[in-house]
């Protein structure tokens, strides 16, 4: 008897659970749909390129951004464009997601956008970035520099030395980035300078580890033999 009173509480609470299931889901369906009952599309505008939300790349337009610590000249002239899709989409997510991104309407080109939403964060053009002026000026105003964001579940940075900054910078210079490279890394370590303030980081580059090799940039410049033994003690 006392079993069977068992059974049912627990039977009672699987129904309770299964209605509330179906309820969130309704209401989440409702507030999907429009007036003219149908589904809103979100406008999938950008996608990024890693899990690494804090300090991975997306694409938008067919360029390359990282987050970064320029912003819009006017933030009152900013325009949503659409939202952002995450590296590993499905229903859910895409049930969910708000990451919005904005332009700016005085910038034809899109140098630089913004995404509102949970992880609201400037980003910038890879070739903005890359420009060796804003390398050296980095060079110069900073003497701290960190690996940041090894992946989503490691987000400790760690410290390297300048002078391995500026040697990969000598040999490597202006990075083309692509975006089967970020696919194919097994890991990736975003480097920047004024670190601590994620905000007001400074974007250097970042260095891709693939099949036991470390890569500056892109999977076609392979870390000789002496730097890459330098930046493997700080990383293992």
């Amino acid at each position: 008897m006392k079993k069977n009173k068992i059974n049912k509480k627990k039977r009672g609470i699987i129904y309770i659970s299964i209605i509330a299931i179906i309820i969130c889901i309704s209401v989440i369906i409702r507030f999907n749909y429009n007036k003219e009952g149908r589904f809103n599309s979100k406008k999938i505008v950008a996608k990024m390129l890693t899990s690494n939300i804090e300090y991975g790349p997306l694409k938008f337009q067919d360029s390359i951004y990282f987050p970064s610590k320029f912003k819009f000249s006017d933030e009152l002239n900013s325009n949503p464009v659409g939202t952002v899709e995450p590296k590993n989409m499905n229903f859910i997510i895409y049930l969910f997601m708000n990451h919005e991104i904005v332009t700016d309407k005085t910038d034809s080109s899109n140098t630089h956008i913004k995404t509102l939403g949970d992880d609201s964060r400037f980003y910038s053009k890879a070739e903005f970035l890359e420009n060796a002026n804003l390398v050296n000026e980095a060079f110069e105003k900073y003497s701290r520099f960190a690996l940041c964001g090894i992946n989503a579940e490691e987000m400790e940075d760690i410290q390297i030395d300048k002078d391995i900054l500026i040697k990969l910078e000598e040999r490597y210079g202006e990075i083309k980035y692509n975006k089967e490279d970020f696919a194919k890394a097994n890991k990736i370590y975003y480097i920047y300078a004024n670190y601590l303030n994620t905000q007001d980081a400074e974007f250097i580059g970042c260095i891709m580890d693939y099949q036991g090799n470390l890569y500056y940039g892109n999977l076609s410049n392979k870390i000789d033999k002496s730097l890459a033994d330098l930046i493997n003690k700080l990383i293992y």
